[in-house]
């Protein structure tokens, strides 16, 4: 009879510490097709990051939050300029959408949280 292995439990909560990283990103992108008006939206995430740092908060967040939000700006402002890439909605310098960059922000929060997680001992 063979047996079937199973996965390490080390493993399992470090996807289930992954998945929950990314519940608020799921959630922000989810309102986007719920809320149309962009100035809402933006508000929006603005509650729901407040939030989201008041429920979690590790150290250097609120530093990439801002490196994510100023960096994404600028790199989304340079794809649109050469033609990469082109927004319906343009609420934000009349290019992309305002609520964006406020997304972005947070991914970059998330991004460094799952790095943490990867690279724990």
């Amino acid at each position: 009879m063979a047996i079937k292995k199973q996965p390490n439990n080390k493993y399992k909560e470090l996807i289930k510490k992954i998945v929950l990283e990314s519940i608020p990103i799921l959630i922000m992108l989810s309102l986007v097709y719920f809320i149309k008006d962009d100035h809402i939206l933006a508000l929006s995430y603005i509650f729901l990051i407040v939030g989201f740092f008041n429920v979690h908060y590790e150290k250097n967040d609120l530093k990439m939050f801002f490196l994510g939000l100023i960096l994404m700006t600028f790199f989304e402002f340079v794809f649109l300029k050469v033609g990469i890439e082109k927004f319906n909605r343009t609420t934000l310098l009349n290019i992309m959408p305002i609520w964006l960059p406020l997304f972005w922000g947070y991914v970059f929060v998330v991004i460094k949280r799952v790095s943490l997680l990867l690279n724990e001992k």
